[in-house]
């Protein structure tokens, strides 16, 4: 019987980990095709998402951004704004001082934004708004009148209302109960404010002027005394030399924020005032004074004015505080009488005019504590 032999040759296989590699990375791209034609499929049939709107918010040049307060939420109380605005025809030092005082006088916590504007210029110049009184004298400092930016007519009216509608469009601070200090010294020329002043009073804005009378331009110094009648404010007539005294009278007043008396009054001839009495407010100890603005012509002061004076009865029918007319004032007067808490009193007036024109005389008392009887321009009164 013959044997078969069989001879077994095992060879290696050199390609089987090439083969294997080949095979993986075809696997690999085939589930990555997989996945990419799933994704794509997501992407078409999932329900498209409405494009949420962007905003954009720019900024201006002021150091603060604030809403202004809804006009319903605007009580005596409420955080406010104080505006400096000053022509550009004032000399440079009558505006420090004027903001020497400001830094001095207001500061009552309810200004939570001091603002300033140098207006009369020809690049109608932006207001600066501040969170800070430090940040508020740096921006006065760097904006005084320059006279190569002075108006080159004495026929060109002041541009001060429009700094009021400038204001009132901010949307840096709130404007319930702001108050607005101006310094003039060139008039506007007439137009209408009727509007004006109806927007400044819903939103219970102070207006108070100090112009300098040797005027620079402008033909109607009356308008802006319209403005401040309007708001409860007062406008305020000084020659040169005594301007920066009526500055320094009218801001120790006005830092007596809330308003107890406004009475306005339209009078000529001779006769005697008797204004409605008034308890004044509880504060401290009593001895603080308080505030008496009395302005008896809505101009500057001229010939039409024979005299002037007034008295301030307590309820014993005695006189405690007076003054009249001197040689120096201008068209108001500005004190501080020392009054006792909780005590009637009654400011009586006298006076004698011309028979040029009807004159104008309004009656304003401030006090530093509020009280349910303070002014808010809830309704301006005319008593005729």
């Amino acid at each position: 019987m013959s044997s078969v032999e069989i001879n077994i040759e095992v060879v290696p296989l050199e390609d089987s980990d090439e083969s294997l590699f080949t095979y993986c990375r075809v696997f690999f791209f085939v589930m990555l095709a997989i996945l990419i034609i799933c994704i794509v499929l997501f992407v078409v049939f999932m329900p498209s998402k409405p494009a949420e709107s962007s905003t954009i918010s720019t900024r201006s040049k002021t150091t603060i951004t604030t809403t202004s307060l809804p006009v319903q939420n605007c009580t005596p109380k409420t955080d406010t704004t104080f505006l400096f605005a000053y022509s550009n025809d004032l000399s440079p030092s009558v505006v420090e001082k004027g903001r020497d005082l400001i830094l001095q006088y207001i500061q009552t916590p309810k200004i939570v934004s001091f603002a300033n504007i140098r207006f009369d210029t020809t690049t109608d110049d932006l207001i600066y708004f501040h969170s800070s009184k430090e940040e508020f004298q740096k921006s006065v400092t760097n904006n005084l009148p320059d006279s190569k930016l002075s108006f080159p007519s004495t026929n060109t009216g002041s541009d001060v209302l429009n700094v009021l509608r400038k204001f009132l469009a901010n949307q840096e601070s709130p404007l319930c109960g702001a108050i607005v200090y101006i310094l003039m010294k060139r008039w506007p020329n007439t137009q209408d404010v009727s509007e004006l002043i109806q927007q400044l009073r819903q939103r219970h804005i102070f207006v108070y002027t100090v112009s300098d009378t040797s005027q620079s331009g402008g033909e109607n110094q009356s308008l802006i005394c319209e403005v401040t009648h309007g708001t409860n404010g007062f406008c305020d007539f000084q020659s040169t030399g005594y301007m920066k005294d009526d500055m320094w009278q009218s801001l120790q007043c006005i830092s007596n924020t809330f308003q107890i008396v406004s009475q306005s009054y339209e009078v000529a001839g001779k006769g005697i005032i008797p204004v409605p009495a008034f308890v004044r407010p509880y504060q401290n100890n009593g001895l603080v004074p308080m505030a008496l603005v009395i302005t008896y012509q809505n101009h500057k002061r001229d010939e039409n004015l024979k005299s002037v004076g007034y008295r301030i009865l307590d309820d014993k029918n005695e006189n405690v505080w007076m003054n009249s007319l001197k040689y120096w004032d201008g068209n108001v007067f500005l004190d501080h009488p020392v009054l006792q808490n909780n005590v009637t009193y009654q400011i009586v007036i006298n006076y004698e005019y011309g028979d040029v024109r009807e004159e104008k005389i309004e009656v304003r008392v401030y006090s530093t504590q509020w009280t349910l009887g303070c002014r808010f321009l809830v309704m301006h009164i005319l008593v005729e």
